[in-house]
């Protein structure tokens, strides 16, 4: 789906979007362009249970423009800082019982994606909600990226930390920032729950 939805995307010169899946319990699923760290530190903040703009999208069925510096949680301001993310639409979609929200972010002097915003706001909603509708899939789960696998692998067979950064060819740290990742996507606090879980749901 990620492929479509981005080549929409392209059409309507939006650059960076994030997708945030939520179910009846809560569990938390982030697919986005955003750099990994922008997500590890979105979901360490916990703003997708108490951030103004999943608070407000739980109330609403329309799209809703949002100026990061306009909101009261400092935790936005600071990853709008961080990652140069700054305004936003959100799309609130629900399909079975999961609770979507897409957003496509922008910059206040993207004239081009205002305009023709602006100007086709009915056609745009449709397009989306249409790309969901067709092509969403509830047993998708957390993307994980290629790096998180490779390191699951190989903590699947043995590796230690040192070894992999060895074999990678990254920093020890960056292999604890990834392990970090993947035990927040499947919501387990050891490295052995990680792998069992990866392994039993198929991720590697």
């Amino acid at each position: 789906m990620t492929e479509i939805l981005e080549a929409y995307l392209n059409k309507i010169y939006v650059k960076k979007y994030s997708i945030i899946i939520m179910n009846a319990l809560k569990d938390v699923c982030i697919i986005s362009n955003l750099p990994n760290e922008w997500e590890h530190d979105f979901i360490k903040r916990k703003l997708h249970l108490n951030s103004e703009i999943m608070l407000k999208a739980k109330n609403k069925i329309t799209p809703f423009k949002w100026v990061a510096q306009n909101m009261e949680n400092e935790n936005i301001k600071f990853l709008s800082k961080k990652y140069d993310i700054h305004c936003g639409i959100s799309f609130v979609i629900k399909i079975s019982h999961d609770f979507i929200i897409l957003t496509l972010y922008f910059d206040e002097d993207d004239n081009h994606f205002l305009r023709l915003y602006n100007e086709n706001k009915k056609e745009i909603l449709f397009d989306i909600l249409s790309i969901f509708e067709n092509n969403y899939n509830s047993e998708v789960g957390c993307s994980f990226t290629l790096r998180e696998i490779e390191v699951l692998n190989l903590l699947k067979i043995g590796k230690t930390y040192f070894e992999i950064a060895i074999i990678l060819g990254i920093k020890e740290r960056t292999v604890r920032f990834h392990i970090s990742n993947i035990l927040t996507k499947l919501d387990v606090t050891s490295v052995r729950y990680a792998i069992f879980k990866a392994v039993d749901g198929g991720v590697i």
